[in-house]
Formats: C-alpha cells, structure tokens, sequence
C-alpha cells in the first residue's frame, strides 16, 4: 500500500533494465536499475531504482532482468524524475521470476499495456510530463552501428573507474577492494526508422547484457562486433519477433533517450 509524500514505501516490481553502470562523480559506481510495479497492474507504471550499486550486492542477493522484487523505497533525492525512487537495498527480497517458461504469457501483461508505438510520441510524453521510460515498438531496424571510441574517451573514463573502486561504496559496510568498472571500447546504435518521421534515427543501446556480452564474447569469437550484430540485429529484431525497446533518458539530458533493453516476444 503506498504511504502519502515522501515517506518509505514498500513495492513490488519486476526488473526489465539493468544498464551497463557508469561512474558518478558524487555516488561512485552506480547503475540503472527500473521495471515496471506488479502491484499496480491496473494502473501499470514505470519504477527506476535510483542509486543502485548491484556490483556490492553479495552473490545469494544479485538481481536479473525479469526478477520479481518487494523493495522499500522513498522519493529520490539525486533525481528528479518522476519515476525514480531511492531503494534500501538492505530491505528487499525476490519473491518470483517472470520466466519464459510458458511463452511469454507471463511477461505481457506486464510490458505491453506501456508499449507506444514511435519515439515521437515517447518525446511528446517527455515534454508534457517529464516521462523517463517507456517501452517503444522498434519501428523499421535499419541497421545496427558498431564504432570505436576514442583512446581518449576510454583513458578518462577509465581514470574515472580506478578512482571510484579506490573510493569504495559509501553506503557499504564491505570494505573489500572492488576492481575498477571495465570500460566497453564501442559504442553500438539502432538505426531505426519510424513512420511519422522524415528521416532515420540513432538509438545508442546501454544495455547490461550488451556489455557483458562483449567481455565473454570477445574471448570466444574472432570478431566480437559479427557476433554482437548477430544477436542484436538477427536475433533481436527478427521479422518473426514483435520487437520493443526499453528506453530511458539522461537526468542531464532529458531529451536524449537510450536503448536500456530490448523485449522481442514472438509475433
């Protein structure tokens, strides 16, 4: 039952993005964690958990997309956002898995009463009420763009990274050294094209599984980006599949919207 103002809550929710973490100057080592609440379904809504360091979570309590959470939360105080909420994440517990056993008859009447249709509507949605997620159908994929990033880039992000693992988690009792945050030398995008647009748009994917994917892959495969483009492109966005991505934007950056996951059940 939700409380009235900023007063802790406890919620349920299932995960559906979990993007790859990046490093806050003030927060450290922190994570995009949202999903959509199950106890709500009549009204569903969006839910980002906000900050979230998963990588000190320990082991028996990490979290995966499709999870099923009763978490404690309060209004955020670092966002803003209409959809985020600050989580205790030493007062949560898993209570199921929306699995693919059965179809994906358990995940649709999650996802698909959200689903709109192109990204000028998520964009409107954005500039009329501050709206930070939303599950859009994935138009026409034209493409999948992989590109390097600059040696530049990369050293300052990885300065970044080294300084906040020496930091450590300053809402953990674990004083165990944690690695830097490995940065992911590419940068991949949709090329997508919608029908009330002129023109093609790039959707920059910040996935968690796409970045993991690069790290295991790239020891398993000659070239790691085929392989990427594989799975992203061929697999994800098949003509046999309803592909919708998630997509949130930037608490700087409001109107820029990034690919945080794909859902891509069967047609």
């Amino acid at each position: 039952m939700a409380e009235i103002g900023n007063t802790r809550q406890t919620i349920r929710l299932a995960i559906t993005v979990i993007a790859y973490p990046v490093i806050s100057s003030a927060l450290g080592e922190v994570v995009c964690v949202a999903g959509i609440r199950t106890d709500s379904l009549m009204q569903p809504e969006w839910v980002r958990l906000f900050p979230f360091q998963r990588r000190n979570l320990p082991k028996d309590r990490q979290i995966h997309k499709w999870d099923e959470l009763e978490i404690s939360v309060a209004k955020s105080t670092h966002d803003s956002r209409p959809e985020s909420w600050a989580p205790n994440l030493d007062a949560f517990k898993k209570i199921g898995s929306l699995t693919p056993d059965h179809g994906w008859r358990m995940r649709r009447p999650v996802v698909e009463p959200l689903i709109v249709d192109t990204m000028a509507q998520v964009e409107r949605a954005q500039a009329t009420g501050r709206t930070s997620l939303a599950a859009v159908r994935s138009g026409e994929v034209l493409d999948l763009l992989i590109t390097s990033r600059s040696a530049k880039e990369l050293a300052a992000a990885a300065t970044k990274a080294q300084a906040a693992a020496a930091q450590g988690d300053l809402f953990s009792l674990d004083e165990t050294a944690q690695d830097p945050l490995e940065q992911i030398p590419i940068d991949v995008h949709y090329l997508v094209r919608y029908d009330d647009e002129p023109e093609p748009r790039r959707l920059k994917i910040i996935d968690h599984e796409l970045g993991q994917a690069y790290r295991r892959w790239r020891h398993m495969y000659a070239d790691v980006n085929a392989a990427i483009r594989t799975k992203w492109l061929d697999e994800l966005c098949a003509p046999k599949l309803n592909t919708v991505f998630f997509v949130g934007n930037q608490k700087r950056f409001p109107d820029q919207f990034m690919v945080l996951g794909v859902y891509y059940p069967p047609k």
